[in-house]
Formats: C-alpha cells, structure tokens, sequence
C-alpha cells in the first residue's frame, strides 16, 4: 500500500499543476488490482481525495475556492486516524453505493484496502504518528455569514500523514494567503 501512495508525484510550490490523490486512483495502483480501470470507482472520490492546487483546496471531493477559506486548524495525525474513523468512513461508503449485484464484493473490497490504508499511516514512526496534520478548513459559504468546516475523511487523513509534502503544501498555501493556521 505504501508503494502505491508514494507513487503519486509530489506537490509542489508554486503550483504549475493541480495535485490530487484519490482512493481510487491508489486501489488501482495496486499490484494485481481486480479493478481495471478507475470509472466506476470514481464515485468513491466523495469518500477518498485530497485536492490542492492554487485556486482550490478540498477533501473527498468538495473542492473549496481559497479566496472563500478563513482558517485552517491542524491536530496530530493520532487524532485523526482511529478505528472509529475507519467504521465511520465504511459505514458512509456503504450508504453510498446503490444496492446492485457486486455491491458487498465492492465493499468488501475497499473495506479492505482502506483498512490497509489505516494501518499504513499507523505504522509509522512515533514522531510521524504525533506530526501536526490538517484537520480542518473553514470557509465561508454560499449564504453571507454562513460559516462552513471542511473535515478530512480517514483516505484523505492517512494521506495527509504518510505524505508530508502534500500537508506541507496545504499549510504552505495557506501561510502564503495570510489564511490563520491554528492547531485545534
């Protein structure tokens, strides 16, 4: 699993090009991968994205104008990566999926592969595991004084922790907008 995730080019700053990680994009990465190609999978990208580039930042497939962010908050990545957030992410995903032949395989499958993601992230380094990682990004929202709270899932957790470029990058652009970045 780790090869797949560090497969992905890294970010860069100033952005020449959009960066994004999905689950899908990892699961077919994956040696010997059932799943030819990422189609149907990319429903999945609700539940499994990090997007960054320098108009957008967003997770699990809601992109968030920069101009619209407020703040960003950081927690450690042990906050954030825990077995209650791998049930949570699975029982989200299985509300996702319609109920059509192939659905418990599916699900089976990237039950799997995130809990694989989950204990990936785990097997770090003590210090790693205590590193500060994005937690949230509040913006503003469609209605004037509305107030939003964009929150990583688990894929986009883990990403954030075993990808340090990509959480530099997050924070990097933030600090370059004068956006607060605070730890919760």
């Amino acid at each position: 699993m780790r090869e797949s995730i560090d497969a992905v080019p890294a970010t860069t700053l100033p952005w020449t090009n959009p960066w994004k990680c999905t689950l899908a994009g990892i699961l077919i990465r994956r040696p010997a991968s059932p799943l030819l190609d990422a189609g149907p999978l990319g429903i999945l990208d609700r539940f499994g994205a990090l997007h960054l580039d320098g108009t957008q930042v967003g997770f699990d497939g809601e992109p968030h104008e920069w101009d619209r962010v407020t703040g960003v908050r950081t927690c450690s990545a042990i906050e954030l990566l825990t077995n209650d957030a791998l049930e949570r992410e699975v029982d989200r995903i299985r509300h996702l999926l319609p109920p059509v032949p192939g659905r418990k395989k599916l699900m089976m499958y990237v039950a799997e592969h995130l809990t694989l993601v989950l204990y990936t992230a785990l097997d770090q380094s003590e210090a790693a595991l205590h590193r500060e990682i994005v937690a949230e990004v509040r913006y503003r929202g469609p209605v004037p004084g509305a107030r939003r709270v964009a929150r990583p899932g688990l894929f986009a957790a883990a990403l954030l922790s075993l990808r340090p470029d990509a959480n530099e990058a997050l924070i990097g652009e933030a600090t370059r907008r004068e956006i607060p970045v605070a730890s919760r």
